[in-house]
């Protein structure tokens, strides 16, 4: 039986794997820009890793997306190489 939290948790994954693929990164370019290792970067993908906070923080300013989280803020990350 699929409940919100795996429907949500197949939903992250699959905006993970589209978002990096429409900005043309690898796992390889995506594992740089955010610290997060290419093998846990692929365990995520495949739904084999649940991403934690700091993973989904990390890859929502390498991806260039928004985070909102159950308060229903929405918080926009800056990549932190780019911050001032």
């Amino acid at each position: 039986m699929s409940t919100n939290v795996d429907t949500g948790l197949r939903y992250t994954q699959e905006l993970l794997i589209r978002r990096r693929k429409e900005l043309g990164l690898t796992l390889r370019d995506a594992s740089k820009l955010s610290g997060i290792s290419v093998g846990g970067l692929s365990r995520l993908e495949r739904g084999e890793r649940t991403p934690t906070l700091r993973s989904l923080i990390a890859l929502t300013a390498t991806y260039r997306l928004r985070l909102m989280v159950g308060d229903g803020q929405v918080y926009e990350m800056q990549d932190p190489r780019k911050a001032p």
